[in-house]
């Protein structure tokens, strides 16, 4: 069962146009232990701004949890026709021109960037940009594969 192509280029935003989210300390700390770091630069604020940030760092991958929400809103539409018990990561990654901070507001605007079928499975590639008002923060870039009936 084919993907709808026709979200291919379809901009994404999250929260949603011209808002923001604001990077939480707890879900900073959150995402830290789910990952297993002990690094007192994700959990201890006065550390961290021991080494001149002006709050705990977020770990790079840390974006995918915005990411996932706004790539979601074209997973789970059901006109894309996917079935997403058929998905399987590919592979993904950061570019950060700054670290991600606590108390940050990023907003993100993505997009599908393409729908590529081979061996009978699609790849579905991601294109992610974060940032601040003054600027870009970083970019994600992630190859879902929706594996084949066969």
């Amino acid at each position: 069962m084919a993907v709808n192509k026709d979200f291919v280029g379809r901009p994404i935003f999250f929260p949603d146009k011209f808002e923001t989210y604001q990077v939480g300390r707890e879900k900073i700390k959150e995402f830290a232990r789910a990952l297993g770091e002990t690094d007192p630069i994700y959990f201890n604020s006065e550390h961290a701004k021991s080494l001149g940030y002006k709050d705990i760092v977020a770990p790079t991958t840390f974006l995918i949890t915005m990411a996932m929400e706004a790539m979601n809103k074209i997973l789970f539409d059901p006109e894309f026709n996917l079935d997403y018990s058929r998905i399987v990561h590919g592979e993904q990654g950061f570019t950060l021109r700054q670290p991600v901070v606590a108390g940050m507001d990023l907003a993100l605007n993505a997009e599908l960037e393409s729908v590529v079928e081979k061996v009978g499975n699609e790849f579905l590639t991601f294109n992610v940009h974060f940032g601040e008002p003054d600027g870009v923060v970083g970019s994600l870039r992630s190859v879902l594969i929706a594996r084949g009936e066969s």
